[in-house]
């Protein structure tokens, strides 16, 4: 046996063993595994398995025996196994680990490059012209496809519809640069910066009045984006979405509202709640949709792709920020992705005789803790918030309408120290307001906190995954009009608890 090329295996198995074992943890836990409130750091276990792998490489350097052989071959197989099972079962939930892992995996590619080219017998093919050319043919190709990009042009997500204020931005992404656009009876409307198209982005948002999109037919539209130099720009094909009928406000009597939120990245199972919710007008998506961001794909899996696939383009989405939305490096990620208004998480938008305002408390943690690396400014945010409702309330353009909501993934009543004097202000402030309901996330409980002295409306907590893994989920689906009520709904299609909400 040639104990050289067995050792360059075992090297080669080892790697992926330790690989699939760090995203195992890594992309689900995000570094850290929370259970029972309490976070215990597993770099020690990442340390153990990294020494592990270093012992089993040292080993099989030396042409270890063959139980070591046998065992590091087991290893890699068990490692690979369990990824397979927990990234692939249950019908993709795990969609942004799935291709965290793949990526992890990808990263061995010019490892195996280069086991390969030590074990091919060049000087067989040195000898003839045809293996020169196809080299030189496949160099080439290679050199062309990171220069141009060669992949076809696809949707990366389905259109989705923001609503802020009297306007909707209708957000879609694509794999390669272009330019976006929507088309509406024959007309273009193009995301304008300043004076010109933006054509070099992957993220197209298009901002449209409401009166021209309620009730129309459009597509969302991207021109590829091929080369660029100075002011010379060759464009590629288009791809076009299905037509899209938007519905918006129809005079409906009843208003129904899906508010779905703290799935942690694992959106089939949230999906699965919408699929079995029927009909609805609005979703909100109310925060903790991701566990941390650390890339923008993140985004684009667990936010972007779920609200486009729920939606089908056809109603308009309310975004809430959560505290896990602002964890890790990349925040900004989610700033790219999202059309703020006035570049801000807390705003103002209708629907009908509905009037909403959604607020965003930031991280659950004081500003000074150290999980947050001393990065953290949402206390003086939070008091921006405060004065914002207060010239809110004076103001009173919530006066003509029959329902006024609050949203916030932070529940207004929560007794956590962080929160608890900004909480307070925001309902003092709201006691001259009418507001029929609040609705949040964070506590993964599906549940109605009736009104108290406090503040006078019912306060719901709209769900969220319900076991660990995530693989559960429970949504709230809210109904506006002369009665108000909520029902929950799990992702199997059972109603888990129905409430009428009064008022104090």
């Amino acid at each position: 046996m040639d104990y050289r090329r067995v050792s360059r295996l075992m090297v080669f198995c080892c790697i992926i063993a330790f690989l699939c074992t760090m995203s195992f943890f890594a992309f689900r836990f995000g570094w850290h595994f929370e259970m029972f409130g309490m976070f215990i750091n597993l770099t020690p276990v990442f340390i153990a398995i990294l020494l592990l792998t270093l012992f089993i490489v040292i080993c099989t350097a030396k042409k270890c025996g063959r139980g070591l052989r046998i065992t590091s071959y087991v290893l890699t197989i068990l490692m690979v196994a369990a990824n397979g099972i927990f990234f692939y079962m249950r019908g993709g939930d795990l969609g942004i680990y799935r291709r965290l892992f793949l990526d992890a995996i990808w990263m061995l590619v010019p490892v195996a490059a280069i086991i390969i080219a030590m074990n091919i017998p060049w000087r067989h093919f040195t000898r003839s012209a045809i293996p020169k050319g196809i080299f030189a043919a496949v160099v080439l190709l290679v050199v062309l496809g990171v220069r141009f990009n060669m992949v076809p042009i696809r949707m990366v997500t389905p259109p989705a519809v923001f609503v802020y204020g009297d306007y909707y931005t209708v957000v879609w992404v694509t794999n390669v640069n272009g330019v976006g656009w929507l088309e509406i009876d024959d007309e273009r409307f193009y995301n304008t910066l300043y004076g010109k198209h933006h054509a070099n982005t992957r993220i197209h948002q298009v901002r449209i009045p409401r009166e021209q999109l309620n009730g129309a037919v459009y597509t969302a539209n991207t021109r590829r984006l091929l080369f660029k130099s100075s002011n010379t720009v060759r464009f590629g094909r288009t791809i076009s979405s299905e037509n899209i009928v938007f519905e918006g406000y129809r005079g409906q009597d009843e208003i129904r509202i899906l508010s779905l939120s703290d799935y942690h990245s694992m959106p089939r199972a949230a999906e699965r709640v919408a699929s079995h919710a029927g009909d609805f007008d609005i979703l909100v998506l109310n925060g903790d949709l991701l566990s941390f961001i650390a890339d923008a794909r993140e985004v684009e899996l667990s936010i972007m792709a779920p609200a486009g696939r729920i939606t089908g383009g056809r109603i308009p989405i309310v975004f809430a920020r959560g505290n896990h939305e602002m964890m890790s490096f990349g925040t900004s990620y989610l700033d790219m992705y999202i059309p703020l208004p006035q570049g801000r998480y807390y705003f103002t938008f209708t629907y009908g005789p509905l009037f909403g305002i959604v607020l965003d408390a930031g991280i659950d943690k004081p500003d000074e803790h150290p999980f947050h690396g001393g990065l953290s400014a949402s206390g003086p945010y939070r008091t921006e918030q405060t004065r914002w409702l207060e010239a809110l309330r004076d103001s009173a353009p919530f006066a003509n309408y029959e329902h006024m909501i609050v949203i916030s993934h932070i529940y207004l009543d929560t007794e956590s120290e962080t929160f608890i004097d900004t909480m307070r202000d925001w309902l003092h402030v709201m006691q001259a307001m009418p507001i029929c309901m609040s609705i949040h996330g964070h506590t993964h409980r599906a549940q109605v906190r009736e009104p108290n002295e406090h503040r006078t409306f019912p306060l719901i907590e709209s769900g969220g995954k319900t076991d660990h893994v995530g693989f559960r989920h429970v949504g709230a689906l809210i109904t506006l009009g002369e009665n108000n009520h909520v029902t929950f709904i799990n992702d199997s299609g059972e109603i888990v608890g129905q409430e009428v909400l009064r008022m104090f």
